[in-house]
């Protein structure tokens, strides 16, 4: 765990721990002032405010960082690449629906190091899929294509732009990149996939 996710953690626990003491010792010197518990209860009544908020801090941060991971691990959709553990920092802002200062981060990072293809398509997914900026984020995924990407890393690229196309209603382009996608990988189950969905859209665009 480094500084960043230390940071993210005390600014979910914190306010969640004291509202729930808060909560608790209200609750505690309500049903003392009723008669319904003597100090020993109170105390008790009192103590389980705090656990209650640690409790809860920490299953809101665990969906959180699911949630967040779950993005970052997301490329086309598919999780086809692996997320390398330095983007802790990016996925804590997606979990507080931070984008744009992820994106910057992100941008950051791929200026720093032009040559690393995993910053880029995190930044492409972040661009399509939050930012809501589709022409940005095909630009992202063909730099990407061009600059000699892994077997994984290609798959989902295509598979990314495909979906891409489609979701911006680009029926030239889809076509374009499904042929390119069933030849490239002709013989398998994901090459005959996209033969046909490509057959599909010929015939539905008459």
């Amino acid at each position: 765990m480094d500084s960043g996710d230390r940071a993210q953690i005390l600014k979910v626990a914190l306010p969640t721990v004291v509202a729930c003491t808060v909560m608790g010792v209200a609750v505690a010197f309500f049903l003392m002032a009723k008669g319904q518990i003597g100090l020993g209860g109170g105390v008790v009544v009192a103590l389980l405010g705090p656990l209650a908020g640690i409790g809860l801090a920490a299953a809101i941060w665990r969906g959180a960082g699911l949630a967040s991971r779950s993005f970052v691990s997301m490329v086309s959709g598919g999780g086809n690449i692996k997320p390398a553990p330095s983007f802790s920092f990016e996925e804590s802002l997606i979990a507080r629906g931070k984008y744009a200062e992820a994106g910057e981060s992100l941008d950051r990072r791929l200026a720093e190091t032009p040559s690393d293809n995993q910053i880029r398509l995190v930044l492409a997914s972040l661009v399509r899929d939050h930012l809501r900026d589709p022409a940005r984020a095909e630009r992202l995924f063909l730099e990407a294509r061009r600059r000699e990407p892994s077997a994984d890393q290609e798959f989902a690229i295509a598979n990314a732009l495909i979906d891409l196309y489609r979701a911006t209603e680009q029926a030239g382009r889809e076509m374009s990149e499904l042929a390119r996608f069933a030849d490239r990988y002709r013989g398998t189950d994901a090459g005959t996939r996209a033969r046909q969905a490509l057959t599909r859209l010929k015939e539905s665009a008459g």
